[in-house]
């Protein structure tokens, strides 16, 4: 598919029509985060030099003169400063957490007929859940995705890959490229690290329903290696204008339909 060994997807999509995957997506977010992490540094370095070049270039007509322009030069550089700093301090926030190698969730996980099928009624949106397992999940976080503006992102705003077993292990993953794209999750690894059987049944690419406003900030603070168990129902959705979706029920799928589809119910993250 992508031209490179042993490249496995785990696809899924909400409602009747497909987004369309295209290769030259591949990893977009990450490198407009790359992107955006070079220029903030290359602005301050062209900032600190137009600074340094502001006292020579002043006006000369008169001293109140150059100090008023030199003034508001430096308030401007350190108000862009700022802007640049912080932009930069959430890019640096966003970066993976590491581990040693060695398979750090070895558990898989559980799913059980739902204690409660009783239908969760969102009245602000108009979606309706029906739960459809009781599920419990503790897992490497692959990769995290938000999304803004698709069909469900009022709803699913954020999807997780996570892996568990073969694919918790940093021997593995330092060593496989994962992205999300389009509700999409991809792994591309070297052959002959792992079988891709092995690997299909030990990740999924999970749409998080969140529960409430703090479950869903909970959720947005994860980022890629942060080990979590969440806990919740897996669900089949009917929404507006007919839209549908429903939760995989097996671990080992891949192709239409193969996405948990999870109601968060809790999040609790292990330390860093």
């Amino acid at each position: 598919m992508l031209g490179r060994p042993n490249a496995t997807s785990r696809p899924c999509w909400a409602g009747p029509t497909a987004w369309p995957y295209d290769a030259r997506n591949i990893d977009e977010a990450g490198l407009i985060r790359a992107v955006v992490a070079g220029s903030a540094i290359a602005s301050w370095r062209g900032m600190v030099s137009s600074l340094v070049r502001s006292s020579s270039m002043a006006p000369v007509a008169g001293r109140g003169t150059r100090s008023a322009w030199t003034a508001a030069r430096i308030e401007r550089v350190v108000v862009i400063a700022a802007c640049l700093t912080a932009l930069l301090v959430s890019i640096v926030g966003r970066w993976p957490v590491s581990h040693e190698p060695g398979v750090l969730v070895p558990e898989v996980p559980t799913q059980t007929p739902p204690k409660s099928p009783r239908l969760i009624e969102r009245e602000d949106d108009g979606y309706q859940l029906t739960p459809l397992a009781d599920y419990a999940i503790r897992a490497r976080v692959l990769g995290t995705e938000h999304y803004r503006f698709d069909r469900i992102s009022d709803l699913v705003p954020l999807d997780l890959a996570l892996g568990w077993s073969s694919m918790s292990d940093s021997a593995i993953l330092d060593r496989t490229h994962v992205f999300q794209t389009n509700r999409h999750f991809y792994y591309v690894m070297p052959g002959g690290m792992i079988s891709a059987d092995s690997a299909k049944i030990s990740a999924a690419n999970t749409h998080v329903i969140p529960a409430d406003a703090a479950i869903r900030a909970a959720l947005f603070e994860l980022k890629a290696g942060d080990v979590v168990r969440l806990t919740g129902q897996l669900v089949e959705v009917t929404g507006p204008k007919g839209m549908t979706m429903r939760s995989s029920l097996r671990r080992d799928d891949s192709g239409d339909g193969a996405c948990e589809v999870l109601y968060v119910r809790s999040v609790e993250r292990e330390a860093r």
